[in-house]
């Protein structure tokens, strides 16, 4: 049909425009022709700012997504190492206790040596005198 109209104008003396108006270029024309343009604007406009607003939206949402997960692996790790840290607390107060065991062990030890020393060693001396003793008389 736009086509038929396109033929029509070719043919007759006042031109036909494709939307069916009559007339050379009238003002109504240019007005209509300014409205539809500026309606096409509008709504590029519109599209234009649905879209940055989807975008902008998109990015908040993405950037909460994340710091929400940048959030759960910072707790995650820092539960992980607070449990290794109680752990290795634990395990340093054992090994303390273990130290302080041997420490403690050590000295009974040395006290036993040095007790069981002197008794050897009163031991020898008798011995040795009564050999000596033995052997004078």
């Amino acid at each position: 049909m736009t086509r038929n109209l396109a033929m029509m104008a070719d043919s007759e003396d006042d031109k036909v425009d494709l939307h069916g108006f009559r007339g050379s270029h009238s003002s109504d024309d240019q007005s209509v022709t300014k409205a539809l343009e500026e309606s096409g604007k509008r709504r590029r406009d519109v599209q234009r700012n649905k879209i940055e607003k989807d975008y902008y939206l998109e990015m908040e949402r993405l950037e909460k997504s994340s710091i929400a997960s940048l959030d759960d692996s910072v707790n995650k790790i820092t539960a992980f190492y607070k449990t290794r840290l109680e752990t290795l607390s634990a395990l340093l107060i054992k090994k303390a206790e273990i130290e302080n065991e041997i420490v403690q062990s050590t000295a009974k030890l040395e006290r036993a040596l040095a007790g069981a020393k002197e008794e050897l060693q009163t031991v020898l001396d008798a011995r040795l005198a009564q050999a000596r003793k033995d052997l004078g008389s």
